[in-house]
């Protein structure tokens, strides 16, 4: 049954590329095949069958939200671990039909703020087209770095491992770059699309965290690629899920496939929760 659903987020792809916005693209995109009409809402619109609620902090008015939420059955999609430490969080979890979590580190770091909500465990959305292409990669010293440069994200923590290993070289693809060093080579901005073939060109990726981090895109995108080294520090919640290469086959089906698997359970409680 087609529903019409308001998609509430801050910001959309491609206005802005981060990995919350490149998933709920992945999952619009689905929803839209599957017959249903998606509104995207950086302001809420009551026209609608239901909501899910995905990647939001700055621009809602909260209590607007919840005069719409209590009238329309809604899903949460957790994309960070910024929710708990919001006032009006357990609230929003609690009523919705279903929380939809990232990781098990994620899920377990909410649920210490003590509430267990109605919730499905899945990793993120990829694309079927990364892959290992069979390319001959760069020495295991030149390494990759994708996405912004922030403390959040461990720029710091990227300096003092350079000064550690002072005969490797941090190839960084993305945006943001708080200082020169002169162990980095700054490539900039590329196409998500064509990320591939940048993965498919190094033999060890590099992602050390300041602070837990739900699902790293980039550490998901690079296991798919085949990348053979994957330097992180225990801090991201694609690996807490204690994949190894052995388990290839059955990760990259998941994943792949990942935007039907969570529509399926998401069309599941909307009809449920009409």
């Amino acid at each position: 049954m087609a529903v019409k659903i308001g998609w509430i987020a801050d910001n959309f792809y491609p206005d802005v590329k981060r990995g919350a916005e490149i998933e709920d693209s992945i999952l619009i995109q689905e929803g839209l095949r599957r017959g249903h009409e998606i509104i995207k809402m950086g302001k809420l619109n009551k026209n609608v069958d239901g909501f899910i609620v995905a990647n939001f902090l700055d621009n809602i008015n909260i209590g607007e939200l919840f005069a719409y939420l209590s009238r329309k059955p809604y899903i949460k999609i957790e994309h960070d671990l910024r929710g708990p430490v919001i006032p009006f969080y357990k609230t929003l979890a609690s009523e919705a039909l279903l929380v939809v979590y990232h990781s098990p580190i994620q899920q377990s770091l909410i649920e210490q703020y003590g509430v267990i909500y109605k919730c499905f465990l899945h990793p993120m959305c990829l694309l079927s087209k990364l892959r290992d292409l069979g390319f001959k990669r760069l020495p295991p010293t030149d390494v990759l770095y994708v996405g912004d440069y922030a403390k959040e994200k461990g720029y710091k923590e990227m300096v003092e491992w350079l000064e550690q290993h002072p005969e490797c070289v941090i190839w960084h693809y993305g945006s943001g770059f708080p200082k020169r060093h002169p162990k980095m080579k700054e490539m900039g901005e590329i196409k998500h699309s064509n990320m591939v073939y940048i993965y498919n060109r190094f033999q060890t990726l590099i992602f050390l965290p300041a602070f837990q981090q739900a699902c790293s895109r980039v550490i998901a995108e690079a296991y798919l690629c085949k990348v053979p080294n994957i330097i992180t520090n225990g801090k991201d919640g694609f690996t807490s899920y204690g994949w190894t290469v052995n388990d290839y086959d059955k990760v990259r089906e998941r994943l792949i496939n990942g935007h039907k698997i969570l529509w399926d359970k998401m069309e599941e409680e909307f009809s449920n929760g009409q």
